[in-house]
């Protein structure tokens, strides 16, 4: 999609939306009011309803994708400028490396990966990506991988990394001129370690359509390294153990105190309060500390949000509402949903709904290399490619994240 086409394009979805939403909200107040009348509603008008929930999700996707092609495309102008300042080195060791994987020859490409710059080789062999396709492959994983782009992500070159955090706000008091200065509360400090995890992926591909001139397999490999690992990661970064993967933010106790996550219940195992069910949300939102509100943002599946399109305030007025005039983002009491599948289904006991500023809450570190292996013989007659990155995350803030617990 050429990005001059992205503004037509999306204010052409936002009025399908408006739309859409219209008969959306007229179908939801008549299905209320056969609840009301008869405490049960009309099949048909359930169907209704159904259909319209997955008219707004596929709306919804596609302004998505425009969101993401945007991204990606005002992400890649600074590739081009470094790229132009390639040193001879750097350029040899790209085209080594293409022939590497169209051809499996390697001459030579060892000690032009040395020359630029790159280690000798990967942790586990193979030959380490050049740094122009290792930066092109995370950034095809952060526009796809809605939990990353929202997140702090430092690069390192070792196994592990440090955070150092402050729990608290820095110590103060009042003080009269000549009044004695008792000693104030001492901050509490605590050093997070999060270490890299190996994450690899497998993709194959025929040999004719690599001996194929034409065909771009770096762009290929970039793309489909980003597919299989941007899946995994963000699997890791919500449920994730911390054992051999990143920890999610989902495993960290419940609770007010440090290295816990406040959770608040909905009342009900597995559902919303049967009477004004968006209170729970409106609580949520205002359990988080003001300092966190202006980057906070909801996070929950698609299959969530479609019960939470029906809620409505006090006074009538829908809570969420649908991107128009000219946005892409849908909202939930004021702030931007972001949908990730990976977020639980509404369940007993499950957290399945967060509410914050993740940037601040959550810490992603890269290892600054990747490494690709070339198998011509394991899936004959198909070449396969095993490449391997390394990835790490974490907590560091529980004090800017909410959970909703579905339990009583």
């Amino acid at each position: 999609m050429n990005a001059s086409e992205s503004p037509f394009e999306i204010k052409a979805l936002n009025d399908e939306m408006g739309h859409v939403y219209e008969v959306f909200c007229e179908t939801n107040d008549e299905r209320q009011r056969d609840l009301d009348k008869k405490q049960a509603s009309d099949p048909l008008v359930e169907e209704k309803m159904r259909r319209l929930n997955g008219e707004i999700d596929r709306l919804e996707q596609k302004m998505q994708t425009i969101a993401n092609a945007q991204k990606r495309s005002t992400r890649g102008a600074p590739t081009e400028t470094f790229a132009s300042s390639d040193n001879e080195e750097a350029l040899q060791h790209k085209a080594a490396f293409r022939r590497f994987l169209k051809t499996g020859q390697d001459d030579g490409l060892l000690s032009l990966q040395t020359k630029a710059m790159l280690a000798t080789s990967g942790a586990d062999g193979g030959f380490l990506v050049p740094s122009r396709l290792h930066e092109e492959i995370v950034k095809a994983i952060d526009a796809n991988t809605p939990f990353r782009s929202l997140s702090r992500i430092i690069t390192i070159s070792n196994d592990s990394v440090d955070v150092v955090v402050d729990d608290t706000l820095t110590a103060a008091a009042w003080a009269a001129e000549t009044a004695a200065r008792p000693e104030t509360n001492t901050s509490t400090i605590q050093k997070i370690n999060i270490p890299v995890h190996e994450l690899y992926a497998h993709p194959k591909i025929t040999q004719r359509l690599l001996d194929d001139a034409a065909f771009d397999v770096e762009s290929w490999i970039a793309e489909k390294i980003a597919e299989n690992m941007g899946l995994l990661e963000q699997t890791a970064f919500i449920s994730g153990t911390g054992t051999g993967q990143p920890r999610g933010i989902l495993t960290y106790t419940a609770g007010t105190g440090s290295g816990q996550i406040e959770q608040l219940k909905t009342g009900v195992a597995g559902a919303f309060a049967a009477t004004n069910p968006g209170d729970i949300l409106v609580r949520l939102m205002l359990s988080l500390e003001t300092r966190y509100m202006d980057n906070a943002v909801w996070l929950m599946n698609r299959s969530l949000l479609s019960d939470i399109r029906t809620f409505k305030d006090t006074t009538g007025q829908y809570l969420w509402q649908p991107a128009l005039n000219g946005k892409t983002s849908t909202t939930l009491l004021g702030y931007p949903v972001v949908l990730i599948e990976q977020m639980p289904n509404r369940a007993a006991n499950s957290l399945s709904v967060a509410f914050g500023d993740i940037r601040s809450t959550y810490t992603i570190a890269d290892r600054s290399d990747m490494a690709v292996m070339r198998d011509p013989y394991t899936a004959k007659p198909n070449v396969m490619f095993y490449a391997v990155k390394r990835v790490g995350g974490a907590v560091v803030n529980t004090r800017s994240i909410k959970l909703l617990a579905f339990a009583v």
